[in-house]
């Protein structure tokens, strides 16, 4: 009995005590966090690269406190950038990588769940609250789809220390810190974004290169000077240059191939607008690329308006180094260059007048959109050179809280770049296409000959037997022509003795070849008007892009491009001399005169004994006389050279012949006149 109580004890004191565990390990047992159920899923599981529509990216600098915005969309089916006054893009390639970029994003490790803990990881909100810190703040990327939803919204703060390619992320509205994979193209670059070929040219195609300096003189003004005019009929050809002296110069290949690979591949660094028209209700700019104005019909005729225009577009395109104005004798408006004009030219009739302003130098973002001004913290972000332009600042709304870099900038000054500003037209030139076909002409029937509408002979039997007996006749005159020709030439023979052809025979023959001249014409010009009207359409395409701004471009670029004509052509390259061309054997002395000493210096031995005629002709012969030379000379003396006739064929032979001449030679030299081992001849066989 004592034993069952004593075990019934033991029983109840133990299921006790596992109650008060049970209770002790519910009541202690800590609350559960929701975030780490999460792991390994991805952040933007229903992005589809395909509905992105605008993509936004915000990235804070730390060194000047400055917000960079940029923004690509696509409104009204044409991709833009807002950021850049909605300059055209390329963006639908550059948009869907970044976009399929995103959808690989998953959460590694959740770090913290701490508001606190945001600027340490870097991903404080670049475009929060300014009583945030201003360090901490991280880049933040914003995938938009359809009608501005928000399809992806990630800030990405710092890389995580000794790991690669991980970096602390947070998607905006949440607190939580992760760590997670990134391999996200970020390109904010601007010529990233937009079509990377401006000009659209392809090397080949060029035929004319005109380099044009803008000169300033203080007596005369300023005037424009052509460099120099290249051309080549087709890319296989070398360049040729305009007034080139072909004895001393020639072309300086090297950088001309340098100038035309830099049209090819002219890339874009930053973009302006050109002035927009003033009056009301007028979209677009104010100045056309035809340098007129754009002014619609109605308002054509009020008085002053033309003037008020050239005005107010001359202040604005002076700004950038552009000076317009108009030419006295044709009346037609002009632009002057600060930095000169290059003039391209292709084979399809296109030529580019590539006009260089002034130069400046400036950070990157400067260079890309230009200064801004004190307007930008509220939204109105315009270049400091042009107030009326407005930069938006994302896919519908305006950087409202972007920061004037000229305020907050610190004394450690961004590094800055040289360009230069560049304005682009084009302009028809049909000179280009080559010469335009020209119409063959018909030939006109023999007279008496009788031919149909369509130029062909109405054959008759007695026309052609007086045709045959005129020619007979024309034949035999000039049969006996020939016969009387004394110089009896071969080829004269044999074209007599070819069949003659009688007037209507040659006329078919004309006829047939007109036909097929006629037909190549009529292919030919259908081929060239076809050049015309593609040319023509190019150039307006061409214009088109290029009728809202201005560009800028690197100073390296505009160096390569804007070429002197020192720098067109370098001397030319003399071959080298020798003995050969001198005439003169090693070891020859030279020839200058010894010292005076009353006597003729005598060679060791005469190069050739001089004939006759040589002594007559040449002018050395006269001064000096040698023994050797008298023992030459022939019995009977020469006469003077102008009382012997000329023998109409060379009656001399080879060697004497190349004996003569190389006495001559010798002779003719002023040095042999010093050197020569003949004394002078008597005065009276040189008298003539």
């Amino acid at each position: 009995m004592n034993q069952t109580a004593q075990t019934l004890k033991f029983v109840v004191a133990a299921v006790v005590m596992v109650g008060l565990a049970a209770g002790t390990h519910f009541v202690t047992k800590p609350t559960p966090l929701e975030g780490y159920g999460r792991v390994g899923e991805p952040f933007f599981p229903d992005l589809d690269p395909t509905q992105a529509t605008a993509l936004r990216l915000l990235s804070y600098n730390e060194d000047t406190a400055t917000i960079r915005d940029f923004s690509v969309q696509k409104k009204d089916g044409v991709w833009t950038l807002p950021s850049y006054y909605n300059y055209p893009a390329d963006g639908e390639d550059q948009l869907a990588k970044t976009t399929t970029s995103l959808l690989g994003i998953k959460r590694d490790a959740l770090v913290s769940r701490s508001a606190a803990d945001h600027e340490r990881f870097g991903v404080l909100d670049p475009m929060g609250d300014e009583a945030l810190p201003l360090k901490g703040r991280g880049q933040r990327l914003t995938i938009f789809k359809g009608d501005q939803i928000v399809a992806a919204d990630l800030i990405i703060g710092k890389e995580v220390p000794e790991r690669a390619g991980e970096h602390y992320v947070r998607v905006e509205g949440e607190t939580d810190t992760w760590i997670c994979k990134l391999s996200v193209e970020l390109s904010t670059k601007f010529s990233e974004w937009v079509e990377a070929d401006l000009l659209k040219m392809e090397r080949d195609d060029l035929v004319k290169l005109e380099a044009i300096s803008t000169v300033v003189d203080p007596q005369s003004g300023i005037s424009q000077k052509v460099e120099g005019v290249l051309s080549r009929d087709k890319s296989a050809d070398p360049w040729t240059l305009a007034g080139l002296n072909a004895e001393s110069e020639e072309v300086n290949t090297s950088d001309i191939q340098t100038m035309v690979s830099t049209l090819d591949n002219l890339k874009l660094t930053g973009i302006r607008k050109r002035p927009r028209s003033p009056i009301k209700g007028v979209d677009g700019p104010a100045l056309l690329n035809d340098l007129t104005f754009n002014v619609p019909e109605k308002y054509r005729s009020l008085p002053g308006l033309d003037q008020q225009l050239e005005d107010f577009v001359r202040a604005e395109l002076a700004e950038n180094g552009f000076l317009m104005y108009r030419d006295p004798e044709s009346g037609k408006r002009r632009l002057l260059s600060q930095g000169g004009e290059l003039i391209a030219g292709t084979k399809e009739g296109v030529e580019y007048h590539l006009h260089f302003g002034s130069s400046f130098t400036g950070t990157e973002e400067e260079i890309e959109i230009g200064k801004q001004s004190k307007k930008a913290k509220e939204g109105d972000a315009a270049p400091a050179d042009k107030a009326d332009e407005k930069k938006p600042a994302g896919p519908d709304e305006a950087a409202d809280k972007s920061d004037d870099e000229s305020e907050k900038q610190d004394s450690d000054e961004p590094e800055k770049t040289e360009s230069r500003y560049l304005f682009v037209r084009a302009v028809f030139n049909d000179s280009l296409l080559g010469e335009k076909p020209v119409e063959p002409v018909k030939p006109l029937p023999p007279e008496g000959v009788k031919v149909d509408d369509k130029g062909d002979v109405i054959e008759s039997a007695a026309a052609d037997s007086a045709e045959k007996a005129d020619a007979k006749t024309a034949n035999s005159e000039a049969e006996k022509s020939d016969t009387d020709n004394a110089d009896g030439e071969k080829k004269n023979a044999e074209a007599d003795s070819a069949p003659k052809l009688t007037p209507v025979e040659i006329y078919k023959k004309e006829l047939a070849q007109y036909r097929k001249d006629q037909t190549k014409y009529e292919s030919d010009l259908k081929s060239y008007e076809q050049k015309v009207k593609d040319g023509e359409q190019e150039v307006s395409v061409l214009n088109d892009r290029f009728a809202d701004w201005y560009y800028v471009v690197s100073a390296d670029d505009f160096n390569k491009l804007r070429l002197t004509r020192e720098q067109l052509v370098k001397a030319k390259e003399k071959p080298a001399e020798d003995s050969e061309s001198t005439g003169e054997k090693p070891g020859t002395p030279t020839s200058e005169a010894p010292a005076a000493t009353g006597k003729p210096a005598e060679p060791a031995k005469p190069a050739a004994p001089a004939t006759p005629e040589t002594t007559e002709k040449s002018p050395a012969a006269d001064s000096t006389k040698s023994p050797a030379a008298d023992s030459a000379k022939p019995a009977t003396e020469a006469k003077p050279a102008e009382e012997k006739p000329a023998d109409p064929a060379p009656s001399a032979k080879p060697a004497e012949a190349e004996a003569t001449e190389k006495a001559k030679d010798e002779s003719a030299s002023p040095a042999d006149s010093t050197t020569s081992p003949e004394p002078k001849p008597p005065a009276d066989n040189n008298s003539k």
